[in-house]
């Protein structure tokens, strides 16, 4: 062994490690930030149905994907990032942006010594912040059901399309609903079409949407 070698430490390495990992949460968010503001840009420039075959071609990210650093930049971007992110990795700081603006940096600090996971993180925030499960608000449908609270957390179901993006603005994937809180999601249903921008406000009124509503409430147990 070199000298340089015989000085090294297990605790030293440890510091190492740690000071590599927060490093890398730094510019995680940082580098996060920037890509949205790339497709913010990018977005503005392309004509309509021109966004997803873009996304795919260039970026490879799915429209929710790029949503989420879109939200990230809008969030995060107009000016210098508060030190109390600094140590925050991508998820942790998306989560933080249904927070209270006037509590962000609050529970910046406690997120940063709790060490809780992603779906602890969220499911604290929702009791904290979000609807409470009595009080949650159903999402009516045209044939008169509703979405019914997540069976898992009691979280909101979000009816979305989830796939891949193909030319001329169609996406091939599943029709399904997905818990805003904790992620979970009902059965999907196969489905090739438009994109969610193109029929969002008519999604529930598809066979596939009615029937991925179905699947949700299926799990629901009161």
């Amino acid at each position: 062994m070199n000298e340089l070698t015989e000085k090294r430490t297990p605790e030293l390495i440890g510091a190492e490690i740690r000071m590599y990992v927060d490093t890398g949460r730094r510019i995680s968010l940082l580098c996060g930030i920037e890509i949205g503001r790339r497709l913010v840009e990018a977005k503005e420039m392309l004509n309509h149905g021109e966004w997803l075959p873009w996304l795919e071609r260039e970026t490879e990210f799915s429209n929710s994907s790029a949503q989420r650093y879109m939200k990230l930049f809008d969030e995060y971007g107009g000016a210098e990032l508060p030190d109390e992110f600094m140590n925050l990795n991508i998820s942790q700081a998306s989560e933080l942006i249904k927070v209270p603006k006037e509590k962000k940096k609050e529970e910046a600090k406690k997120l940063a010594v709790s060490g809780l996971s992603i779906r602890e993180l969220k499911k604290e925030l929702h009791e904290r912040y979000g609807e409470k499960n009595g009080q949650i608000p159903k999402n009516t449908i045209s044939d008169g059901k509703n979405l019914k609270p997540c069976p898992f957390c009691g979280g909101n179901g979000n009816l979305m399309i989830k796939g891949t993006a193909l030319e001329g603005g169609i996406v091939r994937g599943y029709i399904l609903v997905k818990c805003a809180v904790c992620g979970a999601t009902g059965k999907g249903q196969y489905y090739c079409g438009p994109d969610n921008e193109q029929i969002n406000s008519a999604l529930d009124q598809t066979i596939g949407g009615r029937n991925a509503v179905e699947a949700w409430n299926m799990r629901w147990k009161a």
